[in-house]
């Protein structure tokens, strides 16, 4: 593990941060090109996507990092990557946190692939009921998933392969949200964090994190973490 004690606060900083953006990156199309991406895989051995959690406390500069990280994405790998924001805290409740996380993807790769409009919308319909509580129904299916909606499943995380390029997806300010909202994200990662192509950039305190999970009445959060996250991302100079 790393330690930081000094804020991203100054230029010479900034830049020895860029190493950390380098290797991410370095991570990131690493990850993506050890898949052949010409063929769909089989999805019940691949992997190739991961989840990272940038988990310095608040004011360390942790969105300051994503901005770095975009930049150089932009300038140095421009078009060979998909990357958006998801701002979870905007959102007014669960229901609404599921309809614009899927409405993003929709946005942001069907220019793509149009086939991810009725691929994702098919999916979305197999996480809502006939009272159209998302919340209960989404909750449900992860656990107890149906045999259509793990067709449907397969067919958007089949979408998203034939785009054929890293997908990045950038989640700030995760702190901001209240326990059950954060468990709630957790829990909608973990269910689409194996679409391979797809590599989520989290920022959020870890002992934030660790305290709300345990108020959600989870007994050991770093054990439930480690189910979603691939790793965590510290500073140090």
């Amino acid at each position: 593990a790393f330690e930081l004690d000094i804020p991203c606060a100054d230029d010479n900083l900034v830049k020895e941060r860029s190493v950390y953006a380098e290797h991410l990156i370095r991570y990131i199309f690493g990850t993506f090109n050890s898949y052949d991406n010409s063929q769909l895989s089989n999805p019940f051995t691949d992997n190739g996507s991961f989840v990272i959690n940038v988990c310095e406390e608040y004011g360390y500069g942790k969105t300051s990092f994503f901005a770095l990280l975009y930049n150089k994405l932009t300038t140095q790998w421009n078009n060979q990557y998909i990357a958006f924001c998801y701002r979870p805290w905007m959102c007014e409740n669960e229901n609404s946190m599921v309809n614009e996380f899927f409405n993003i993807f929709r946005e942001e790769l069907s220019s793509y692939n149009p086939q991810i409009n009725k691929n994702i919308t098919n999916y979305i319909r197999t996480l809502l009921d006939k009272s159209n509580n998302i919340l209960v129904h989404f909750v449900r299916t992860i656990f107890c998933q149906s045999s259509s909606m793990q067709e449907e499943r397969q067919k958007l995380k089949e979408a998203i392969v034939r785009i054929g390029k890293p997908i990045i997806v950038f989640i700030d300010d995760v702190d901001r949200l209240q326990k059950e909202e954060l468990l709630f994200l957790l829990k909608l990662v973990r269910d689409t964090a194996d679409f391979q192509n797809v590599f989520y950039i989290m920022a959020a305190d870890k002992n934030h994190i660790s305290s709300s999970l345990r108020d959600c009445n989870i007994s050991n959060p770093n054990n439930y973490l480690k189910k979603i996250m691939t790793g965590i991302l510290f500073f140090i100079y």
